[in-house]
């Protein structure tokens, strides 16, 4: 059995989903043969819409009624995984591998969680042969990381909902090793925020103190810090620029650990984080922008409101 990865009109392609024996063709590319994939046929347009599903001369037929999407979540979370290899947070044949584990055993939390936290372990373990030189223990342990990552993300499906918070703990752990082993290694921080300092990691791409800008990447509601190197740090230091992640309200440590949940103030976060990355970039703080994936550009609207 092999993944077939298949894709339609609703999001990009479909790690997850029903096995196909080894040779079939579907609407989309097989998993793996390599010198040997298939293109996806184009749907063919008429005057009244898109061809019925099944009717490709040559492809199998897949319709809805009894082929259903299966997995979204699933699909989505592996996809984010995959495409974290182009930044070293994940390496495709090791995701992959997991997909196929995962599929045969069968789709379910149980699987997926056990399946990734298994893998983050073995990669924070030392491998086998000669031991490993730093580089190589950095970006395995920034694959733990990630792998740590899509574990939590389903972990209050499986039978034991409550290890959540230690399966989090492993996370950061694992992107603590990685920040040690970086060159040079992010200068690490607390940003004042009510009760509960916000944990801060300022990745510069030296050390020479040469005024530059800094991007201040907000994470998504549920995020962890290794999607905000994904999403951004190193595209920030090959440009010669700053990049300052941080574990917000409804965050990684402030929700797993200290229990503080999302907040819609968000001027009363990012602006003193900004005001904290001024002091080593040596920029007004309206000079470092504000990115990051989710809140519909929130935290950049109020990056300049007092808090």
């Amino acid at each position: 059995m092999e993944i077939v990865w298949r894709t339609d009109s609703r999001v990009p392609g479909y790690l997850f989903g029903r096995l196909h024996p080894a040779g079939t063709v579907t609407d989309g590319i097989k998993f793996p043969q390599p010198g040997r994939l298939r293109p996806r046929r184009r749907p063919r347009y008429s005057g009244r819409g898109l061809q019925q599903p099944g009717r490709h001369r040559g492809c199998r037929s897949h319709p809805q009624v009894d082929d259903p999407v299966q997995g979204p979540a699933y699909n989505f979370a592996g996809l984010l995984a995959l495409g974290a290899s182009g930044a070293g947070a994940a390496e495709v044949g090791e995701v992959l591998t997991a997909v196929n584990a995962i599929n045969a055993a069968g789709l379910t939390a149980q699987w997926y969680v056990k399946t990734f936290r298994e893998l983050g372990g073995r990669l924070l373990a030392p491998p086998p042969g000669a031991p490993a030189d730093s580089r190589t223990k950095r970006f395995r342990a920034l694959r733990a990381t990630q792998y740590y990552g899509q574990a939590l993300f389903f972990v209050l499906g499986p039978d034991e909902p409550g290890s959540e918070e230690q399966l989090y703990r492993a996370g950061p752990s694992a992107w603590g090793t990685f920040c040690d082993l970086c060159e040079p290694a992010p200068v690490k921080a607390n940003v004042p925020y009510r009760s509960t300092p916000l944990p801060v990691w300022f990745f510069r791409p030296d050390t020479s103190g040469t005024r530059r800008p800094t991007v201040i990447l907000t994470n998504g509601s549920d995020g962890q810090n290794v999607d905000m190197w994904t999403y951004g740090v190193p595209a920030a230091r090959e440009r010669g620029w700053n990049a300052l992640v941080y574990d917000g309200p409804g965050q990684g440590q402030l929700l797993f650990v200290d229990r503080v949940v999302f907040t819609p103030t968000w001027e009363q976060v990012v602006g003193p984080a900004r005001r904290l990355a001024d002091g080593p970039s040596g920029r007004r703080p309206e000079q470092d922008p504000p990115d990051g994936p989710e809140h519909g550009g929130l935290p950049g609207a109020v990056a300049g409101l007092p808090p």
